[in-house]
């Protein structure tokens, strides 16, 4: 599809090479915010937010803190930082091939997530992330910025996320312009 086209729909594509882990700690934060910031790690101020931008750390409960990295060197250092035993407060798991990452980019991405998710599921603005259900599975959803975000689920289900957003793609653009924009954009 012509870059032209695929600017004035949403489209998706996996991520790969995505590196996550998982930071469970204890819901008093201090000892985890200190030692986050010790091996150069943002800590999200907020619920629901995320701090940094390569490692991400993404807020996902009271007591979890995923980290997404493109760059597999920052994480390997926290994983090790962090691993089972050092800590008693915290520990560190590598989830990299447990879950996967969807990008999700374009305009009207909110239309198009509001027929997988409770509207209310879908972070409103960059800097945001929320977990979710689409077709009754969990997922996260981390926004990056107005027209960006990643879909973040049990890497297991990949061809059932990817069906969906392609079923839901249609339900939710289904105008003629776009349905042949649509069958070009998953032609791939």
């Amino acid at each position: 599809m012509a870059e032209n086209e695929r600017a004035k729909v949403p489209h998706f594509h996996e991520l790969t090479g995505v590196r996550i882990a998982s930071v469970q700690h204890l819901a008093d934060s201090q000892d985890a915010q200190s030692r986050f910031e010790a091996i150069g790690l943002s800590w999200p101020l907020e619920n629901c937010t995320f701090a940094g931008s390569d490692p991400c750390v993404a807020w996902r409960s009271p007591t979890e803190k995923l980290l997404l990295s493109c760059r597999g060197e920052a994480l390997a250092v926290a994983l090790a930082e962090l691993s089972p035993g050092k800590h008693d407060t915290l520990v560190a798991t590598d989830l990299s091939e447990a879950l996967s990452v969807h990008q999700l980019s374009g305009p009207q991405i909110d239309e198009w997530m509001a027929h997988l998710v409770d509207a209310l599921s879908i972070p409103s603005h960059p800097g945001m992330c929320k977990r979710g259900r689409m077709a009754d599975v969990a997922v996260f959803l981390i926004r990056l910025d107005a027209e960006k975000l990643w879909l973040v689920s049990d890497s297991t289900i990949k061809p059932y996320i990817k069906n969906w957003l392609e079923f839901s793609f249609e339900g939710a653009f289904s105008n003629a312009s776009m349905r042949k924009i649509n069958s070009s954009v998953f032609a791939k």
